[in-house]
């Protein structure tokens, strides 16, 4: 259902960057709904590893797919980290959208696209590459996320 909605609002156009940060807050979007149930249910996952191994499998294929449809290749190693790391800018967020009690989502934007720099400065560091941020500043790489090599 989550990917399903994030999928079906993808655009297709833009940087990679933009793209993850469209299908992520799409599927937020569609989480709204459901926020007082996720609460509960990230509360409980301490206390019920084979819950919070399902929901793990189920997020890391969720992010896999999120990346697919940015146009970041998932094969491989380096696809594997790339999944990796999407997961971890997913979890970052995830946190900000359960303490998140606007309609907007602004604290839940703020925190995926930090999270998203973030990733963007590891993934450039791993690459030994620098770009240009979106501020224009030269310290991350915006694309080096959807190289393969």
């Amino acid at each position: 259902m989550l990917d399903q909605a994030a999928l079906a609002a993808d655009s297709g156009d833009g940087p990679v960057r933009n793209r993850l940060f469209d299908l992520l807050m799409g599927r937020f979007d569609a989480m709204k709904p459901h926020r007082a149930g996720l609460a509960a249910l990230l509360r409980s996952l301490p206390s019920d590893p084979a819950t919070a191994l399902a929901l793990s499998c189920g997020t890391r294929r969720s992010m896999r797919w999120m990346l697919q449809a940015a146009g970041v290749s998932t094969v491989g190693l380096r696809g594997e980290l790339r999944v990796r790391g999407l997961v971890g800018v997913w979890i970052w967020a995830m946190r900000a959208f359960a303490r998140d009690q606007t309609e907007d989502l602004a604290p839940t934007m703020a925190a995926l696209d930090k999270a998203l720099s973030r990733a963007n400065a590891a993934a450039a560091w791993l690459a030994g590459e620098r770009a240009v941020t979106a501020s224009g500043d030269e310290s991350m790489a915006d694309e080096a996320a959807g190289e393969e090599g």
